[in-house]
């Protein structure tokens, strides 16, 4: 395990990164059939503005997604398609790289999950909420007509003992598979991606087609939330600072209120799931990319705090 990931896994095990998606359908399935995702990451600011689109297979018509996430979402809209060409855009010429709708009524309270907020985006109606555990958000659920599978009951679960906020989106449009891309924000510690799925999701060994940009003011890596290795593939990265206006024009185009802003320097890393990433019982994480050892930057901490005590210490005397 490299520092980078051990780092992120320290705050994985504190409380500080949660996010994964869970497709809910009943008897008839339905399937992800490819995905594209972008996160944009604020280092300092602590945001993540999360887009993704996907295609979907199968022949259930009555179907919707859950997003949990370590705070509550402050934006939730339709997203700007454009912004995944903008930044497919910045692929340089070669590379050798590899590894919006009405609020509802304010908050009610269902047993034990409190509702935070409901609204229209695009083809889904959308319910934010919270549970005390997965029992009690499968059952608040099929109450609001999700449909619901016991494989879905661990996988609530486990996010909710953590006290974590679930979004959920229920397919509110007509047959097409392919529906609108969606854009949440939300305060976090770390970048992360919606990767863990119940464990029914898919059969041992499937290869999860999903293209990824994450965007923030550094290169970035990926792994797993325990900090081990995820074999999907980084592709390029480039600077995309050029194109900052444009980006933030596209992420603010139903944004009614408090424009989103992006920091001056923007460097997007591409990544790829291969064939060999097949596991799907945790979530993906990215910390910056460092191509110097870390150890002698805590080095050279550890000899300016003694030089201080020393003075102090000299000033006291």
């Amino acid at each position: 395990m490299n520092m980078r990931c051990f780092t992120a896994a320290l705050l994985v095990a504190t409380g500080s990164i949660a996010t994964a998606c869970c497709i809910s359908y009943g008897e008839v399935a339905k399937t992800l059939a490819k995905e594209t995702a972008v996160i944009f990451w604020d280092q300092d600011k602590k945001v993540e503005h999360f887009i993704r689109k996907a295609e979907f297979e199968g022949e259930a018509e009555d179907f919707g997604f859950i997003f949990p996430s370590p705070t509550q979402p402050f934006r939730i809209e339709v997203a700007d398609e454009r912004i995944f060409g903008m930044l497919e855009s910045m692929k340089p010429r070669s590379s050798t790289m590899g590894c919006s709708a009405e609020e509802a009524a304010k908050s009610a309270h269902a047993g034990s999950v409190e509702v935070l907020e409901q609204k229209r985006v695009g083809d889904y109606d959308v319910t934010v909420l919270k549970a005390t555990d997965g029992a009690a958000m499968g059952e608040w659920l099929s109450k609001n007509g999700h449909k619901m599978r016991p494989a879905m009951v661990p996988w609530f679960d486990h996010y909710a003992k953590r006290d974590w906020v679930f979004t959920a989106f229920k397919y509110a449009g007509k047959g097409q598979l392919k529906t609108k891309a969606v854009a949440i924000s939300f305060n976090a510690e770390t970048p992360h991606y919606p990767y863990r799925m119940p464990a029914d999701t898919f059969e041992g060994g499937h290869h999860r087609p999903l293209d990824l940009f994450v965007v923030s003011q550094t290169e970035m890596d990926g792994c797993h939330n325990d900090g081990s290795s995820w074999p999907g593939e980084k592709q390029w990265t480039a600077d995309a600072s050029r194109i900052r206006l444009g980006l933030e024009q596209s992420l603010n185009k139903s944004v009614k209120s408090d424009p989103i802003t992006l920091p001056d320097r923007l460097i997007v890393t591409r990544f790829k799931n291969s064939p060999k990433a097949t596991n799907y019982d945790m979530d993906l994480t990215f910390p910056i990319e460092r191509n110097v050892p870390i150890w002698p930057f805590i080095a050279g901490a550890a000899v300016v705090i003694g030089f201080r005590r020393a003075k102090r210490s000299e000033f006291k005397n």
